[in-house]
């Protein structure tokens, strides 16, 4: 049986967050008496040190700090749950490889999902780096690599694993059915804002086009059983007494956190809670009531578009927006804090398609205290890729690692005006609202923008004074700290 050590990288770039991935594999693996541990590299390095130094410098700091902890076990697991930690962690598993090349180097995570499921996985992501990734639910295929004899018969039995031999890339069965019952409460450190309870894998409503959950009919919706969920709560009281606790799952079931809400209620544990909800029709007034009652005092939504055509006949969102407003104004009534993300430049999608979207954030401005704008990006394993004609697509094609398409309107918006869209929508609701507006600032233009323009002005901006009544839960858990440069 092969010894691991896990690294949790996440924190340099999201030091807030509670390592939720990587420590609820360490519980797995120790009960399944594997020899692990888990090593938060954050707390590895002095903070002063991450917040000065790019990249590079961080990476051979770190590995003179782990020479002997790498020594002592046969496998180095790494995750990679978002995306801004990929380039790190490829060049800390090439600098781990060549410094200890009879090591395996495996990595996970979230981003790794996305990108298997998107083609974007080949020889150059292992090559001199990594020997194995799991994607998807990586409980049973680690404890079963480290039991295994790490040979070529034993690893094309592992499910959900992707192996790298006689530079060729070997992807097993996929097997996402995971029993998420057998996972406990993770007892977080003190130091930690936020405590994060799993209450499901997936989305109950698994039709949106736009999204690969429906990868190969592989990807199972999974909740927690109501009955542990109460067990767990009960039995973790004083342990979730007077936190931040964020219930993970994709999109929380109104039937679920109805019964979690009154479970809280009634066995009287004080938490502020927030999760991932669809503007689902039946989150009503005394549902969203009883959820207040319980604690929550925040709501991620996810709206995408504002336009009636592109929600109901090219994403099929699967929500009226009237609905939306509803549930909007009313978690406003109640003192719940929302955040809404809205998506531009789906396919078909024009200028006026886009302000559609900008008109219905205007007129609930009063109401939503963070908006979030993401340019949509073509996934392999989505509807809208398997069938593009169906929706508009005429021609599909691959640049920079991404999906780009052509469609039959729209066209002209996608090439000229798309971060002309988002700089205008960033820069209005940020000086002339009482919103926060977040973007994605990796385009440069867009970047500089918010941090020479919007940034500075916002500050004598007096109306930002009335956004949060508390501080965002959200928006500390997601906060960037490291240089990337």
């Amino acid at each position: 049986m092969k010894s691991i050590l896990l690294l949790e990288t996440s924190k340099l770039f999201f030091p807030k967050a509670p390592p939720f991935g990587l420590i609820t594999l360490y519980e797995h693996l120790k009960s399944n008496k594997i020899k692990s541990e888990y090593l938060d590299v954050y707390n590895v390095l002095d903070n002063k040190v991450i917040t000065k130094k790019n990249s590079n410098e961080l990476i051979k700091l770190l590995i003179n700090k782990l020479d002997d902890k790498i020594l002592k076990f046969d496998v180095i697991g790494i995750s990679i749950p978002f995306e801004s930690c990929f380039e790190f962690v490829k060049t800390l598993g090439k600098k781990i490889k060549n410094l200890f090349p009879e090591k395996k180097i495996i990595i996970g995570g979230k981003y790794i999902s996305f990108l298997f499921m998107n083609g974007f996985i080949d020889e150059n992501l292992f090559e001199n780096r990594f020997d194995y990734a799991v994607i998807l639910d990586g409980e049973r295929a680690i404890t079963k690599l480290l039991k295994s004899s790490l040979g070529e018969k034993d690893l094309g039995k592992i499910p959900n694993l992707i192996f790298y031999k006689d530079k060729q890339i070997n992807v097993n069965s996929i097997n996402n059915d995971f029993d998420i019952n057998k996972q406990t409460i993770i007892k977080q450190n003190n130091e930690n804002l936020i405590f994060e309870y799993e209450i499901g894998r997936g989305c109950y409503y698994n039709k949106c086009t736009f999204c690969a959950y429906k990868y190969g009919n592989k990807i199972n919706y999974r909740e927690k059983s109501l009955s542990i969920i109460k067990k767990d709560l009960k039995k973790n009281k004083k342990e979730l007494m007077n936190k931040n606790v964020f219930f993970i799952t994709d999109a929380i079931n109104p039937n679920q956190i109805r019964i979690i809400s009154e479970t809280l209620i009634k066995e009287k544990i004080k938490i502020k809670w927030f999760g991932f909800l669809r503007f689902d029709k039946d989150f009503s007034y005394e549902l969203l009531s009883l959820m207040k009652k319980s604690g929550c005092s925040e709501l991620v939504f996810g709206l995408e578009s504002g336009d009636k055509r592109i929600n109901n006949k090219i994403i099929k969102k699967g929500i009226k927006l009237k609905e939306a407003e509803r549930i909007i104004k009313e978690c406003n009534q109640l003192g719940i804090e929302t955040i809404v993300a809205v998506v531009t430049g789906f396919p078909t999608e024009t200028i006026f398609n886009a302000f559609n979207t900008f008109k219905f954030i205007y007129k609930n401005r009063r109401h939503i205290p963070i908006c979030e704008i993401y340019t949509f990006k073509l996934l392999k394993f989505s509807e809208l890729y398997k069938n593009p004609k169906k929706y508009g697509i005429t021609k599909i094609y691959e640049k920079n690692n991404e999906f780009k398409f052509l469609a039959k309107k729209g066209n002209i918006y996608q090439k000229y005006l798309i971060n002309l869209f988002v700089a205008f929508f960033y820069t209005f609701f940020n000086l002339f609202s009482p919103m926060i507006i977040s973007i994605d600032t990796n385009k440069k233009m867009l970047g500089f923008i918010k941090e020479k323009i919007i940034d500075n002005l916002s500050k004598i901006n007096s109306s930002k004074n009335r956004v949060h009544k508390h501080k965002c839960l959200y928006k500390y858990y997601t906060n960037v700290q490291m240089k990337t440069e």
